[in-house]
């Protein structure tokens, strides 16, 4: 399957779609969102609340398994959230997993403006490192952005990744993971079916390559102010570069609450697990070259000499 690359009219389109839609938004909304019945799935009407950029510390975790570019992946990432101020908040990500047979670890974090009636604007940093040839690293530091129109979100992170390039032999085989400075997007439009059940399809440009992302998340409600959550998540780009996962997500907060309400009002997703993607689509390999040197020779830089 062959997804064409976005040109930078196309995601700059999107960057200020989100940010009109935050303004055009500015009107006075209700305060008070409706009460709501967490154990029913039914499709009532989403009000949009003003209150503040995160009610109070919450969390999440997540343990998860798929293939990311026909390699295993898989392994467990969570969030924190806080609020700073009424109108912002910041979270910090976290992943520790397994990619290719190798340990896999990232970091992230955001600091933003919301208003869950509206939308969020802020920034993003995050850092993760794959044990593999020596070590490859990758980072990615852009501007995030959401626009909250009823059940519609839009929803996307642009800048620029940043990593390095490594290279070794394995079992006969020459890989490289060859991680240049270029831009980067995560980007989605997400429907809510019902306010506990999330639909998404969005494009990711990661690691050099383009990829139609697409997501589901079914919540269902657990005692104390907790919410589970099963979810799956796709990445089609070209034969050797589609991935997808899935796993069981678990909400911590203030409040029991629905899960459209938890992503508006408590924390932003975390996208750690498309760094996975990024070592991946910015991977090769080919046969590593085999030189048999005759009697009375040796290889000595890739040349067979006489001893």
């Amino acid at each position: 399957m062959r997804i064409v690359r976005p040109t930078g009219l196309v995601a700059g389109s999107l960057a200020c779609l989100m940010i009109a839609g935050v303004a055009a938004q500015a009107a006075d909304l209700p305060v008070q969102a409706p009460a709501y019945n967490i154990f029913s799935d039914k499709p009532i009407a989403w009000v949009p609340s003003s209150g503040p950029a995160v009610d109070g510390l919450n969390g999440k975790l997540d343990i998860f398994g798929g293939s990311v570019a026909r390699h295993g992946f898989y392994g467990t990432s969570g969030s924190a959230t806080v609020p700073v101020a009424r109108e912002y908040g910041v979270q910090f990500d976290g992943m520790l997993g397994s990619y290719r047979n190798s340990f896999l670890g990232a970091a992230g974090v955001h600091a933003f403006w919301r208003d869950p009636g509206r939308g969020l604007l802020g920034v993003y940093g995050s850092y993760a490192y794959l044990d593999r040839l020596g070590g490859a690293r990758v980072g990615h530091f852009g501007i995030e952005g959401a626009v909250y129109l009823g059940r519609w979100a839009f929803e996307g992170v642009l800048g620029v990744e940043s990593g390095n390039s490594v290279t070794g032999t394995i079992a006969g085989v020459t890989e490289t993971i060859d991680l240049k400075t270029r831009a980067f997007d995560r980007l989605d439009v997400a429907y809510y079916a019902t306010d506990n059940l999330r639909l998404s399809i969005g494009h990711r440009y990661l690691g050099g390559r383009n990829l139609l992302a697409l997501g589901g998340e079914w919540a269902f409600a657990t005692p104390r102010n907790t919410m589970a959550s099963l979810f799956a998540e796709a990445r089609l780009g070209n034969s050797d570069s589609s991935s997808a996962w899935a796993g069981l997500r678990v909400y911590f907060g203030q409040h029991q609450k629905t899960l459209i309400r938890r992503h508006r009002e408590d924390d932003p997703l975390n996208g750690l697990s498309d760094q996975a993607a990024a070592f991946g689509n910015a991977s090769g390999s080919s046969p590593a070259n085999t030189i048999t040197c005759g009697p009375g020779q040796r290889l000595q830089n890739g040349v067979c000499i006489n001893t």
